[in-house]
């Protein structure tokens, strides 16, 4: 399909005359919201009945909104936001109401929890995938510390599959798109006998890159058209289960899922950028001046270029100017056991499971025409968890109790070249391992017909270890401090030796935390339609270690004391209310106070990355409207108000190195406004089905990209728009749409992360304008 998309009037126009040609006699249609069941406190409640903000978005309005990955699910949550530092083709960070963090060290655990079919996913790297033959997907905001088993400090992201069912049933997708998309979803199954179900899914999606290099390797230039593009994608996902149910009050499902990429990878808009006349803001360096630090890099210096002598004058975001080609490579792997079981007033469940990711990733960090920094890591991460819950229900009390374990290997290689313009090659080897033991039990006791009180208690016991060896390939770090006359390979760079003899010794370190956290609640329900509650909460994130790429001082300024940080604590308090008007709307909203202790606030020093722990504050307010207003018109709103502060950032002064600012800075992807609506228009075609008009849109105030709240990093308000017209045959065994997201193609950044010193930022842009067409049938 040609990538020059057709504008929303020309797709609405033909919409409206699809429907003029097939209207015939009207049909009654349910006039009543779809009730949608959740487990976000680990059973079956409505959603109405939850004294917590939670979004759910079930399969069906996953198709009709057409959300791809978790991405586009951000689209549809309030306050939840979500960016790569590395590009889309990496690991995803999300942002719950300002909680986040944007670190991009593959080690370090986010504070937002991601977890598939009730199994945590610790790497970052493993939560960008698919929804295929997905059943819903829940986002429970604020710290779930008490049922949830780790870091969810922020909240939670659960991904819930289809299981198998009792009868045969399947469907098949395919669509093609923009970029020469082409994919196929689909699954099966059903009985296999009295005692056995089964259901396979599948998933293959493919595309072209759309952001093309006009370079080749060797800088020379070449037809944008001529080469495969970055950011292209190459996915085959598949998930089978076997649920074996030996009585009506026993199951046992076995799980299995696995995917692989092997693509392009990202790349990176070059955004020329400079430190201001203070000496430590970020700023887009003017078309018109000299970058001055420039002077001390490569010598090379021209108005409105980078220290490496490349101005971009592309006003096209998606075109960039790479001389390396970039790569993603990511292979998961995952399998679970759930056992349930009921006894009189007891339920008992197990969740038995192993996850690992393999990754290898390149990208050229400079994104220019000349060399000069590479960037390349690879992960092998390995996860064992075991939950057991046991949960008893009588007349007025549920009580839930629990013992959760964690264990984690990790490994990376990350290669730091900037042996192109004549400086070192850093060569890290990282380990990480993690072992986490929890006890928690939560206790719901109804106090009277509308009063129901919740207390719940956590407690976990870490023990980790880190080890990191990072050397000079080139040999080159003790020539330019001037402690040899030649190179010496291997040398380590840290801890820095201050010595002429390569080291082998690694970095090593352990701790050990001992953390508490807790819930307490109170419900009214003075009727069926409102509930009114009041929390308080806490919630932790686990300690964790920097990755550094230089200790000598030359590139940064880490020490060993530099390297770990302690676990983050949040104190919730929030207030809120359910309302359901009639059976055609509902209303919910909620207000909330975070309080921080120790937040792991992720900036730059020089070109090394470091976690460190700040005080912070967020409070904020958001609500969500889902109505039907008449026979034929849906509407959905969701909006939020956020004001988060991170005290006492320090930004080093870089005309007086040893000087230091202090500031309070606004949290990253934390915009001060959100709003997402939905807006559904379907009508009966006679006997023939339904056809629906569909637009959604979300805008996003400003916001910041980088914690020291730099102007370059600085981004104001945006709206992102999708729009699809969409048939379904009267029996929904048949349907079909055309869609298309970023409908009015807007360029936009989505993150970015501010290389002064070298004079870039290195700049993540989103996805353009994509159309497509996709078939449906389900059986």
């Amino acid at each position: 399909m040609s990538t020059n998309a057709p504008r929303l009037p020309v797709i609405v126009a033909l919409g409206f005359s699809a429907i003029t040609a097939l209207s015939a006699a009207p049909r009654c249609y349910a006039q009543v919201l779809e009730e949608i069941v959740v487990t976000a406190q680990k059973r079956e409640q409505r959603v109405e009945d939850i004294g917590m903000a939670v979004t759910a978005i079930d399969g069906e309005q996953i198709k009709r909104l057409n959300l791809r990955d978790l991405t586009d699910v951000a689209q549809q949550s309030p306050n939840l936001s979500v960016a790569s530092p590395l590009g889309a083709a990496s690991n995803q960070n999300f942002s719950l109401r300002g909680v986040g963090l944007n670190d991009f060290s593959e080690h370090n655990e986010s504070p937002v929890a991601t977890y598939l079919d009730g199994v945590y996913q610790a790497t970052t790297s493993a939560v960008n995938g698919s929804l295929f033959d997905t059943q819903r997907v829940e986002v429970l905001s604020g710290p779930q510390g008490t049922l949830y088993g780790r870091n969810s400090t922020g909240g939670v992201v659960h991904v819930i599959s289809n299981r198998p069912a009792a009868t045969p049933d399947g469907y098949a997708e395919v669509q093609a798109g923009s970029y020469n998309e082409k994919r196929f979803e689909g699954a099966f199954g059903g009985a296999l006998s009295d005692t056995f179900r089964a259901r396979a899914s599948l998933l293959i999606d493919n595309h072209d890159g759309y952001r093309p290099s006009t370079f080749h390797g060797d800088g020379t230039p070449l037809s944008p058209l001529s080469v495969k593009a970055a950011d292209a994608n190459d996915l085959l996902a598949g998930r089978l289960q076997l649920e074996y149910l030996p009585s009506q009050a026993t199951s046992v499902l076995l799980s299995t899922h696995a995917s692989t990429n092997h693509t392009t990878g990202p790349s990176y808009y070059n955004l020329a950028a400079m430190y201001a006349a203070d000496g430590h803001s970020i700023i887009a360096t003017p078309p018109n001046v000299v970058n001055p630090w420039c002077a001390n890099i490569a010598g090379l210096q021209g108005p409105g270029q980078d220290c490496l002598g490349y101005r971009n004058t592309n006003p096209n975001l998606q075109q960039t100017d790479t001389n390396r080609s970039p790569y993603a490579l990511l292979d998961t792997f995952g399998a679970s056991a759930t056992v349930n079981t009921s006894a009189g007033a007891f339920d008992f469940t197990s969740i038995s499971a192993y996850e690992r990711v393999h990754k290898h990733y390149g990208e050229d960090t400079d994104n220019g025409p000349a060399p000069g920094i590479a960037y390349s890591t690879g992960v092998d991460s390995r996860q064992l968890t075991q939950e057991f819950r046991l949960a008893r229900k009588s007349e007025r009390i549920y009580l839930t109790t629990g013992l959760y374990y964690f264990h984690r290997d990790f490994s990376a290689t990350v290669d730091t070249d900037l042996s192109g313009i004549g400086l070192i090659y850093s060569h890290a080897n990282d380990r990480l391992k993690s072992d986490s033991t929890a006890a928690f039990a939560q206790l719901e006791y109804s106090l009277s017909p509308h009063f129901t009180a919740i207390g719940g208690l956590r407690f976990t016991h870490e023990d980790q270890s880190y080890s990191t060896l990072v050397v000079d390939l080139t040999g080159l770090t003790p020539v330019f401090q001037g402690n040899s006359a030649v190179p010496v390979p291997g040398y380590n760079l840290f801890p820095y030796t201050g010595g002429a003899v390569a080291d082998p010794t690694p970095y090593s370190n352990s701790r050990v935390d001992n953390l508490l956290t807790f819930r307490g609640e109170l419900d009214w329900k003075p009727n069926d339609s409102l509930l009114t509650y009041a929390s308080v909460s806490k919630g932790t994130k686990s300690a964790g270690w920097n990755a550094t790429i230089d200790g000598s001082g030359l590139l940064g300024s880490s020490t060993p004391q530099d390297l770990p940080f302690k676990p983050e604590e949040l104190l919730a308090y929030e207030l809120g209310f359910k309302k359901s008007i009639g059976a055609r709307v509902s209303l919910n909203g909620a207000a909330f106070y975070y309080d921080y202790r120790d937040f792991q606030a992720f900036t730059f020093q020089g070109i090394v990355q470091q976690v460190s722990n700040l005080p912070a504050k967020v409070k904020g307010v958001e609500f969500q409207l889902v109505s039907s207003l008449t026979q034929h018109f849906d509407l959905t709103l969701a909006g939020s108000a956020l004001d988060s502060t991170v005290k006492g950032v320090r930004i080093q002064i870089v005309t007086a190195p040893s000087e230091f600012i202090v500031q309070d800075s606004h949290m990253v992807l934390a915009p001060k406004y959100t709003l997402t609506g939905v807006m559904r228009y379907h009508v009966p075609v006679g006997d023939h089905g339904e056809v629906a008009f569909q637009f959604d849109s979300r805008y996003e105030g400003k916001q910041y990209l980088d914690l020291q709240n730099n102007p370059v990093a600085t981004i104001g308000g945006r709206a992102i728009s999708n729009a699809s017209i969409a048939w379904s045959g009267r029996d929904e065994k048949w349907a079909a749409s055309i869609w298309a997201k970023n409908v009015m193609d807007r360029q936009y950044f989505t993150f970015m992360n501010p290389f002064p010193a070298f004079g870039w930022s290195q700049t993540v842009v989103g996805p353009p304008r994509w159309v497509g067409v996709t078939l449906r049938h389900r059986w």
